[in-house]
Order: structure tokens, then C-alpha cells, then sequence
């Protein structure tokens, strides 16, 4: 009867954690990458002028990804993106892993290199939008260096409303222009058979391609999910997967840049394939 009533007890506890954990989509202050943490050494990013004002104001949770945290600004016009701490540190279960009489030190050892890898690639990622791509991408600063230059703490709200003040000195964190998701907004235009916005989304999606790739970048997750618009203005609101174009094929790199970008509108509207693959072709001949 007690082994029952404990049973019961661990699976309620179990229950309520999950809930937790869930409601509050995984976040916690500590989860956020410090950057004591971080081996490798960058050059220090001067903060913009405005940056207190920026800075000066309430952040709620907004949503994440693989790798970030976002919270988006009381004036909705930014939002911060901390990097989280569990992509690139050794899962609890492995430290339990380690205990057993097996040998698991190659396999940790692989595991901790490709985490390291990992985000050393994220990094130049966050920088090549920083250093070259802040009309493309809303850029406005990267927080590398740990040392004190915030003086009063930032408050952030969580998903289920509890706030937190955070010294983010100490916290690797990008500070970006807020966007809204352009894949609803395409996907009402396409609705509303709205043919001329839809080959005028078209063509500020080819500008904002030939911009980048034109500058000797790719996006490897360019996507319309990952796309944004501020007013009228469309950028790359994903950071963290920008590469050094190796080859210096223009037409090639432009066509693997908007290839899923494409399926996108094969599926959801054939009728612009013609005009999309038009203005593909219009890039054909150009040379960086």
C-alpha cells in the first residue's frame, strides 16, 4: 500500500513539473548563457547611444528556438535574445550515464567537442549579422565580453507572468529590431487572392535575397518562417545559421538561398511559381 501511495505520489509530482515546465515553455534565469562560460575570446561590441532607452523597459516572453529565449520590448519595437545554457552543456542524464561501469569518455568527449563546435559556428553566425547584415537582419547589438557596463538590472517577464530582474552583464544576449511573421501574412494574401501584393512580397523577398548572398552570405535556414517585416521592410529574423559563401557562383548560391523559399509557394500558391522563377532568372547573369 505505501509503495502504491508513493507510486502515485512520484507520478503527480511528475505531473506537475511537466506542467510546469511546459506552461512556462522550459524557462528559467539560470537556463540563460552565462558568459563566463564562454572559452573563446571575441572582440568587444561598443553598445549603440540608445541603448538605455532601449534597455529601460519591461521584456515579455515572446517564444524560442533551438538556441534563444526571445522577449519582446513594452514598446514592441525590439526584442532581446538570450542564448540558452542547455544547448551547449552536458545533459543531467549523461552525467548519470557516466556512473555506470561502461565507458563513456570518447563518447563525451565527441559530444562536449560538437557542442563547442556548435556554438563557436552560432556565434560567427550572430556576428556576420552584426558586422555585415544589420539592414538585412534588425541587428542592433551582440553582448559578448562579461564586464559592467549595465547599471541597473533588466526585467523580463516568463510565460505564465512572473518576472525576474536579471544582471545581464554577464549575459550573452542579441538585441534585434522586432518583426512581425511574414507566413501569415502571405498566407491571407494567397486567401484573399491578392495576386499584386503577393508578386510584391515576391519581389522584396528577391531584394532581400540579393542583398545578402550578394554580400557573400547565405542563410543555410532561410525559410519563410524565419522571415519578417517591419512596416513594409523585410529581414532574416533567424541569426544563427549565416555562412561565408564558399562558392562564387552568384546564380547557384541565389538559387540554393531561395530553393525552400520556392516549395513554400509550389505548394501554397502554383500560380506564382511562373512569376517567382522569372525574377529568379533575372539574377542569372549578375556577378558580385
Amino acid at each position: 500500500m505505501k509503495i502504491k501511495k508513493l507510486f502515485i505520489l512520484i507520478c503527480f509530482i511528475s505531473f506537475i513539473c511537466t506542467s510546469w515546465r511546459f506552461a512556462t515553455k522550459g524557462f528559467r534565469p539560470h537556463k540563460i548563457f552565462n558568459l563566463r562560460n564562454l572559452k573563446d575570446s571575441y572582440k568587444d561590441i561598443k553598445p549603440p547611444e540608445k541603448i538605455d532607452k532601449i534597455l529601460n523597459q519591461k521584456y515579455k516572453y515572446l517564444n524560442k528556438g533551438s538556441q534563444l529565449y526571445v522577449f519582446a520590448s513594452e514598446d514592441k519595437k525590439y526584442v532581446i535574445k538570450f542564448i540558452s545554457s542547455n544547448k551547449y552543456k552536458e545533459p543531467f542524464r549523461r552525467n548519470i550515464l557516466s556512473l555506470l561501469p561502461i565507458n563513456f569518455k570518447n563518447y563525451r568527449k565527441t559530444k562536449k567537442i560538437n557542442r563547442e563546435r556548435n556554438l563557436k559556428n552560432a556565434i560567427n553566425s550572430y556576428l556576420i549579422s552584426y558586422n555585415y547584415l544589420k539592414k538585412e537582419t534588425g541587428t542592433i547589438y551582440i553582448h559578448l565580453k562579461n564586464r559592467k557596463i549595465f547599471k541597473k538590472k533588466l526585467t523580463i517577464i516568463d510565460n505564465v507572468g512572473s518576472s525576474y530582474n536579471i544582471n545581464i552583464n554577464s549575459k550573452f544576449f542579441i538585441i534585434q529590431k522586432k518583426a512581425e511573421k511574414l507566413k501569415p501574412k502571405i498566407l491571407k494574401i494567397i486567401k484573399d487572392k491578392n495576386k499584386e501584393e503577393l508578386k510584391k512580397i515576391v519581389l522584396d523577398y528577391f531584394n532581400l535575397s540579393f542583398s545578402i548572398v550578394k554580400k557573400g552570405f547565405i542563410n543555410k535556414d532561410s525559410s519563410i518562417k524565419n522571415i519578417g517585416y517591419i512596416d513594409e521592410e523585410l529581414i532574416e529574423m533567424d541569426l544563427g545559421r549565416f555562412v561565408k559563401i564558399k562558392s562564387p557562383n552568384f546564380y547557384e548560391n541565389l538559387k540554393k538561398y531561395t530553393f525552400l523559399n520556392k516549395k513554400f509557394f509550389e505548394k501554397n500558391s502554383p500560380d506564382i511559381i511562373k512569376f517567382f522563377e522569372k525574377n529568379l532568372k533575372n539574377y542569372e547573369n549578375k556577378i558580385y
